[in-house]
């Protein structure tokens, strides 16, 4: 596959992993080899398995909608559970967690989010959607203020136009 190579895979974690057929999860870590270089991902499925998607199996990022495209129906390895790696007990502060792959491929079922929709736009707004649970609290707290006043404020418009339109007066 030409150009997989040139694909950058740093600061990918969060971003969705998606193929011609839907998405099948999320980045949870970005792997590196022994010189630095990104090499896989560490994928959590939508059925809450832990999977890894080498680099080979990448096509593109796509960092506007935090997207990483993979191939159709793209090799899974699923990944153990982390364990600690080291010495325990010895006072060391200093401990490691190993993950490694049990050799299984996962059936990598993609989910069709909003499929009635078409294709563009249902990624276009799954894209909006998870750009959603980064938003600072004051901005949240923010948005429900003004939709607060927004119902509030057609309510009491509301009123005051049944109230002209029976009695001929708003109030």
């Amino acid at each position: 596959m030409a150009g997989v190579a040139d694909v950058e895979l740093t600061q990918t974690d969060g971003y969705v992993v998606e193929s011609a057929d839907g998405d099948l999860g999320w980045v949870e870590d970005v792997w590196l080899d022994e010189r630095g270089e990104p090499c896989a991902l560490a994928v959590r499925m939508h059925d809450g398995r832990h999977g890894l998607v080498l680099r080979e199996e990448v096509l593109a990022v796509d960092r506007d909608y935090r997207w990483v495209v993979v191939r159709p129906h793209p090799h899974v390895l699923e990944l153990r559970r982390p364990r600690l790696a080291g010495p325990r007990g010895t006072g060391e502060r200093s401990l490691a967690a190993r993950w490694e792959t049990t050799g299984e491929e996962l059936s990598a079922a993609p989910r069709r989010p909003l499929s009635r929709l078409p294709a563009r736009a249902a990624r276009r707004l799954t894209a909006r959607l998870r750009l959603r649970r980064h938003l600072p609290p004051a901005y949240l707290i923010g948005i429900f203020i003004a939709a607060l006043l927004a119902i509030v404020g057609a309510t009491i418009t509301l009123v005051m136009l049944v109230a002209k339109l029976v009695t001929g007066e708003a109030y």
